[in-house]
């Protein structure tokens, strides 16, 4: 395999794992959206991923914790 198979490869993979992120993410933010009435923590506003360059988002935890985490 050549250089530019490889860096192909290297390209797809990291698209594939991009939208795995944006998905799973997106789950996670739908979950918020979706809390029903007398859930814990329902009176607070549904929470946000947020997406900085470089670094990755974490698993949010409520109530909101988490630096990468806004609600």
């Amino acid at each position: 395999m050549d250089a530019g198979q490889t860096e192909a490869r290297k390209t797809r993979a990291r698209a594939w794992f991009e939208r795995l992120r944006d998905d799973i993410c997106a789950a996670f933010e739908a979950i918020e959206d979706d809390l029903p009435y007398g859930a814990p923590l329902v009176d607070r506003a549904a929470g946000r991923f947020v997406r900085t360059p470089g670094s990755a988002p974490t698993i949010p935890v409520r109530p909101a914790a988490v630096v990468s985490w806004r609600s």
